[in-house]
């Protein structure tokens, strides 16, 4: 999944639709306490009570929770989050101290936060950049640092106590200066991390293996092999023995999305897919397992401003629908996120289609197939950036960036459709 003072309630982060905070029109208004959603359920039942603002198609079986304030200071950006098994767990990049730090918070299952927050790292230099995943016992944090002078790759361990445990663990530093780093999990192979590195005078993707006490295993593996264009911003899903990796890159002159797969250590399999070929500019990719492929979303210019395209991919990456706009309005749309619940995909993104930056949201069947309207579902009172999207098995938890109180903090919400 590229937050908690009370906030207004999110009656809608649901499966059928729904605007939560920011009652975009069509999509009807949050009611009050015990109220309703503007407008009618269409294939659902509206709630009886003081409703929100008018709309019209909106299907609410979710029920309601509040957004809350993950963070307490900041300023705080970039979540990241994950379903743990028992709750959530959020991580971002705050500077409350001066210089960026890692910081991380424990959720239970519907988002209250669990103890309190826990500074990850403690470093004079810059920490930028987390990743989080869950192996079933720890939440393994990985992060861009600049204590060694330049760019390096790093990994700290916390139990699910919200313990530290492991690190800081220099993964691969180098000559290249690694960013960006994504990692994934392999109860069989450990930890797979991937980076984008400058050495070879352009901006190329590496992997590296790490078992599961951190120990490195292998390093360093370049899975991005053109001598020309950045391929940057990496991202992965865990398929069933192995991982599609997806990014941006300009090898071609215009900036495209690039789709592999590679084996649990990192090394890679078979050839690299093309997902995009119209002009305009690809970028943000994010990538999701649905149990019999991979579900694809991105941020696209090829009709001008930015918007949300998606696409599906089979289990050896080969394309099995085409690229298709999901986004609406006339905004311009970047860093989605994608779920996959089992029978639909859920994709949410930011957009400022109405003046200021908020999160949408949209359901999408397993082929792909739009389900109602986009729907505005996180961000009142200040630009609201960078949602996280992860889902459970029963709910999906969404975290996000929120300038509503006058600076950047982290803000999570639950929905149990």
């Amino acid at each position: 999944m590229r937050g908690r003072s009370l906030g207004l309630p999110l009656v809608a982060l649901a499966l059928l639709g729904c605007s939560l905070d920011g009652f975009a029109d069509g999509a009807g208004g949050a009611g009050g306490v015990g109220g309703s959603a503007g407008g009618a359920a269409q294939g659902g039942s509206a709630v009886t009570g003081t409703g929100g603002g008018g709309g019209a198609a909106c299907g609410c079986a979710c029920a309601a929770w509040d957004a809350v304030k993950v963070s307490d200071a900041g300023p705080a950006v970039l979540p990241v989050g994950t379903w743990t098994g028992a709750g959530w767990a959020v991580a971002w990049q705050d500077a409350r101290n001066g210089n960026p730090e890692i910081y991380l918070a424990r959720l239970d299952a519907v988002g209250t936060r669990l103890g309190a927050e826990l500074r990850v790292t403690d470093d004079g230099a810059d920490s930028r950049t987390p990743a989080l995943v869950w192996t079933g016992s720890d939440h393994a944090i990985t992060w861009e640092d600049t204590r060694g002078g330049g760019s390096d790759v790093y990994l700290a361990l916390v139990d699910g106590s919200g313990t530290k445990t492991f690190g800081d663990a220099l993964v691969w530093g180098g000559s290249g200066a690694p960013t960006a780093p994504a990692i994934g999990w392999s109860s069989t192979a450990g930890y797979l991390l991937t980076w984008e590195d400058f050495r070879d005078g352009g901006y190329k993707l590496h992997t590296g293996n790490v078992a599961a006490d951190g120990a490195v295993i292998h390093t360093d593996e370049r899975i991005t092999n053109p001598s020309v264009g950045d391929s940057r911003a990496s991202a992965l899903a865990w398929s069933v023995n192995e991982y599609g990796i997806a990014w941006q890159d300009t090898r071609d002159g215009d900036q495209e999305i690039y789709f592999r797969r590679v084996d649990p250590s990192g090394y890679a399999i078979g050839l690299e897919t093309r997902v995009t070929t119209a002009s305009g500019g690809a970028e943000d990719a994010a990538i999701v397992w649905t149990g019999t492929g991979y579900a694809l979303v991105w941020s696209d210019g090829r009709d001008g401003e930015p918007a949300i395209y998606f696409a599906t991919l089979s289990e050896g990456g080969v394309l099995t629908a085409p690229a298709q706009r999901i986004s609406e309005g006339g905004g311009a749309a970047s860093a989605p996120s994608v779920a996959w619940t089992g029978g639909e995909h859920v994709v949410v993104w930011h957009d400022d289609r109405d003046g200021m930056q908020r999160i949408y949201l949209r359901r999408l069947d397993g082929s792909g197939k739009p389900l109602g309207e986009d729907a505005r579902v996180g961000g009142e009172d200040g630009a609201a950036r960078r949602p996280t999207l992860a889902w459970s098995g029963t709910a999906l938890g969404l975290a996000w960036q929120d300038a509503r109180g006058g600076e950047d903090a982290i803000f999570f919400a639950s929905c149990q459709p």
